[in-house]
Formats: structure tokens, C-alpha cells, sequence
């Protein structure tokens, strides 16, 4: 009998710690998603806008085929997101890891340089798309006198330009690593002490530290935060909003979408669906390459446990000392700043002239005096404090409401075996290439039945139910590295599974938390699309 109620009382704890998540999904994602699907194979434009018909069966493709056959940016859009989602995988995942693995190195500086490097990710893209218009405008930016040192009379607007607007769109998004090497710091920095020491001890040098023990432990982050670059890569549509509008051969899946559902005198709703139902399939391939990939790249390569003796953990230097950096890595510490500051402090030629004419001075200089006209002009005439403090709302209570939700349920998936495990992984794993552009409408009529459209309740609602993934995948990748007989010694003193929960395993988790946290309360602090439901 007492077996049978500990049965209960599992499986009670199981339901009560993952009802949160699955509700959210099934409003904000399996809703919108089955929405999506349906009215694909539906005439639903400006003709029918609120009532969608179905073709018939005779018909049902007709939107599919319009979008092979007949629309002329679909394929180009397939190839341009298909380039940047494997650069993701291959490029800026790579990057990324050496970046972390070089700020885990116990290095003077090295705390100063992991916020520096970060302070991007806090810029919203909005900003950052301004600051990237300035530096390729061919009037006053600094890349076009870079390029006049090789081709003399360049004045050429490079975002119009096939080709190089390509590759500087490819530029704005693929080296902002700052929220991939974050997460796969956090976990470099969960790796045991010990492990670390004993391979010390064992001769081993940094770089085979790095490559024998740290990468392969960390490999199921690598695998996901490689996922996540990837579909960023194949969602990507703020650069190519702000920067070129889909021009000079940039088009993305998602902006086109945009196009068809938007932009389009037709408000071409099922046509739009129809794409977005590709980019959905298209993005559970990429998955599944991903997945393939890792597999055959760690494929009989597992991290070595080595023990070490008592008395040779004492010759190992303390934890207070630091290890003196080598060449590689003082590269690396100076590339970090590099990229980090030279996109912050290119607004500076513009964000300290006069507000009479800012853009006067050509190419990237500072000004001859600090003047203040814009930020005086901007708290003078804006309500900037109103908006920061709405921001501020926004971001903060629908982050603590997400992060609470998804600890709850990372838990359960990484520490518990039950039904439906793999469902509810794949569950979260397909909120990951869904973009908000494709649920834009479905949203919208959830908010209006809700009764909190146009207010600060709809935002706080769309932030906590959205960016699960990420969330879910920091902490549950903390959650799974923590040794089971920490729970076992906090049953055997009475706790129960919320206890044990809330009182050890918790605060243990508290450095991926905090991880998660922070990369949702960015996340939401910079977004601006779900923006036309916020309060005024």
C-alpha cells in the first residue's frame, strides 16, 4: 500500500510540476500551429479575412503551389536561410566555444571581459540595426573607406549590392555570439574541479583539457545551443527587416512570410501559412541533421573519469590562484572586446554631434565636443521613462513567471523517467522553429478572446509562454549534471519531491537559472514585434 501511494504521489508531482509548460504550449504554440496548418490549405485574404474557406480537396494545394511555382522570392529565401542556419551550426558555434572556453580560463581581466563581451546582447536588435545602417551607409559609415583602401572610388551602397549586402547581412547576425557563448560558458563552468585537476595531473595540456574533457561533457549543450543557432539562422528575418528589406538577394523564409501576410495589399494569410508550414518541416530537418551531426561527431568519444588519490588533490595549486594565460589565448581575450565594443561604440560619431546635423561628418569620427542634444531632446519630447518603465514590467514579471514555469519542468524531464518524456522534449523542441511571424495572426485572436489585447497583460502573457526552449534546455542541462544521491540522502531525511526540489536541487541549479534568466529577460527586453498588443 505504501509503494502504491509513493506511485501516486510521483505521478501527481509529475502532472502538477508540467502542467504550467504544456499549458503555455498548447495556447501560444499548438493553437497557433494547428491554425497555421489548416488554414494553409485555405483562400484566406483581404477577399475573406475573417472567415477562411477551404479549397476543396481537388484544391487544397493551390496555395503550395503558388508558393513553388509562381512566387518569385521562395526558393531564393530557402537557399539564403538554409546558408544561415548551417553558418550557425559551423561557424558561429565554433566561435562561440572558443570565446567561452577562453573566458573560463582563471585569468585576471577575465570577469571585466565576459560583461564587456555580453553588452551587445543587450542592445534590442531594433538599435542594432541603426547601428549597422551607419556603418554601412556609403555616406558616413566606416565600411566603405575600409573598402576604398583596396578599390579606389568606391561609393557604392553595399546593401544594394548582390552579393556584398549577402555577405554584410550575413556579418550582422553570425558574429553576435554573446547569448550562445554565454550558455555554453555556464555549463564549461559546471564541469567538476576535479576532473580538470586530475587531467593536470595526468599531463594534460590546456587545449587537450579542452578538447578530451571539457567539449565532450558538455557536448549535449553544444548540441543544443547548435540547434538554437541553427534555427536562428533559418528564422532570421529583424536583420533583413531593418537592413535591407529583402533586397539585392537577401530575402528570408521569414520575411517573406512577413510579405505575404503583412505587407501584401492582399493580405495573403493562407499563402503565408502555407510558407510557414514549410519553415516548420523544414526546421524539424534541421533538427534532425543536427542531431545526426553530434552523433557521428562524439560517436564512441565519451569523457574519461579519472580518479584521483587524496594527497594528490592537495599538490594541486588552490582555487584562488590563476593560471598564466598563453599567446592563443590573449587572442582570443582581445578579439572578445573587439567584437563587443566596435558595434557599441560605432553610434558614437552619431549619438554625441548636434541634433542639427548629425550625419554631416563622412566616414567614422568622433566628435570635435560632447554634445547632449539627443538625449536632452529625447527626454524632453519622449516619453522614454514611461516606455522604460512598461519595459521594465514587462520583461521582469513575464521572465520570473517562465523561469518558475520551466525549473518546474526541466526538473521532471531530466531527474524522472515517465510516459510521455519524449513527447514533451519534442514538445519544446518545436517551439524552436516557429516564428513569430507565423503566429502573428493566431496570437492575436487569443489575446482579443482573452479580453487583454492592447494591454501589458498581453505582453507579459506572449514573453512567458514563448522562448520555452531555450529555457527549458539551460536548465535542464544543469539539472541532469547534478549527482542523484543528493536527492536520495534529502528523501531518506523526509523530503518530498517538491521539497527535495525547492530545497536542494534548486539552489544548486541557481548558476543555470540565473543563466536562463538573464538570456530570457534580454530576449524580452529587446523585442519589439509582439510590441502592437502592449499597453500605450
Amino acid at each position: 500500500m505504501k509503494t502504491r501511494n509513493m506511485s501516486w504521489k510521483r505521478k501527481g508531482f509529475i502532472l502538477a510540476f508540467l502542467a504550467p509548460t504544456v499549458i503555455a504550449f498548447v495556447l501560444f504554440y499548438f493553437y497557433p500551429i494547428v491554425t497555421v496548418f489548416v488554414t494553409s490549405f485555405c483562400k484566406w485574404d483581404y477577399t475573406n479575412i475573417t472567415s477562411p474557406e477551404f479549397f476543396g480537396f481537388a484544391d487544397m494545394w493551390n496555395n503550395y503551389k503558388y508558393i513553388f511555382e509562381l512566387y518569385p522570392y521562395f526558393w531564393e529565401a530557402l537557399r539564403n536561410s538554409t546558408i544561415w542556419a548551417l553558418l550557425g551550426v559551423f561557424v558561429q558555434i565554433p566561435v562561440s566555444a572558443l570565446i567561452a572556453l577562453a573566458f573560463s580560463r582563471k585569468v585576471k581581466g577575465v570577469k571585466f571581459a565576459r560583461n564587456v563581451y555580453i553588452i551587445p546582447s543587450m542592445i534590442s536588435s531594433a538599435a542594432m540595426g541603426m547601428i549597422f545602417l551607419q556603418l554601412y551607409s556609403p555616406l558616413y559609415g566606416v565600411v566603405n573607406p575600409v573598402i576604398r583602401l583596396f578599390k579606389q572610388n568606391f561609393s557604392e551602397n553595399i546593401l544594394l549590392l548582390k552579393g556584398p549586402a549577402f555577405i554584410a547581412m550575413t556579418c550582422a547576425y553570425i558574429f553576435f555570439t554573446g547569448t550562445t557563448t554565454l550558455m555554453i560558458l555556464g555549463n564549461i563552468m559546471a564541469v567538476p574541479e576535479d576532473v580538470r585537476e586530475a587531467a593536470m595531473l595526468d599531463g594534460a595540456s590546456g587545449l587537450k583539457q579542452d578538447w578530451y574533457i571539457t567539449i565532450p561533457m558538455i557536448k549535449d549543450t553544444l548540441r543544443t545551443v547548435s540547434i538554437l543557432s541553427a534555427t536562428a539562422g533559418f528564422l532570421l528575418y529583424n536583420e533583413v527587416y531593418f537592413l535591407t528589406k529583402g533586397a539585392a538577394g537577401t530575402y528570408s523564409i521569414s520575411y517573406v512570410i512577413r510579405e505575404l501576410a503583412i505587407t501584401s495589399t492582399r493580405t495573403q494569410f493562407g499563402r503565408a501559412n502555407a510558407v510557414a508550414v514549410i519553415q516548420i518541416l523544414a526546421g524539424m530537418l534541421i533538427i534532425v541533421f543536427v542531431n545526426l551531426l553530434y552523433s557521428q561527431l562524439f560517436k564512441g568519444k565519451e569523457s574519461e573519469e579519472t580518479e584521483v588519490s587524496h594527497e594528490q588533490k592537495n599538490e594541486i595549486q588552490s582555487p584562488g590562484t590563476y593560471n598564466v594565460p598563453g599567446n592563443k589565448d590573449l587572442y582570443l581575450y582581445l578579439s572578445c572586446m573587439g567584437s563587443s565594443g566596435g558595434s557599441a561604440a560605432s553610434g558614437l560619431a552619431v549619438h554625441l554631434q548636434s541634433e542639427k546635423d548629425p550625419l554631416a561628418r563622412p566616414g567614422f569620427q568622433l566628435p570635435d565636443s560632447i554634445c547632449l542634444d539627443g538625449y536632452i531632446s529625447t527626454f524632453r519630447d519622449l516619453h522614454v521613462m514611461r516606455y522604460f518603465g512598461n519595459s521594465m514590467i514587462i520583461a521582469g514579471v513575464s521572465v520570473v513567471i517562465s523561469i518558475l514555469m520551466i525549473s518546474m519542468s526541466a526538473y521532471v524531464v531530466a531527474r524522472m523517467e515517465f510516459k510521455g518524456k519524449k513527447l514533451v522534449n519534442l514538445m519544446l523542441y518545436s517551439t524552436m522553429f516557429i516564428p513569430a511571424t507565423a503566429l502573428t495572426y493566431p496570437v492575436y485572436n487569443l489575446v482579443n478572446k482573452m479580453h487583454i489585447y492592447n494591454t501589458r497583460g498581453a505582453l507579459i502573457f506572449i514573453y512567458a509562454c514563448s522562448g520555452l526552449a531555450v529555457s527549458f534546455f539551460v536548465i535542464k542541462n544543469y539539472y541532469a549534471n547534478i549527482p542523484h544521491e543528493l536527492e536520495e540522502a534529502a528523501r531518506i531525511d523526509g523530503c518530498g519531491y517538491a521539497m527535495t526540489w525547492w530545497k536542494v536541487i534548486f539552489p544548486i541549479a541557481r548558476p543555470g537559472i540565473m543563466t536562463a534568466g538573464v538570456l530570457a529577460f534580454l530576449n524580452n527586453w529587446n523585442e519589439y514585434y509582439w510590441g502592437f498588443s502592449g499597453d500605450r
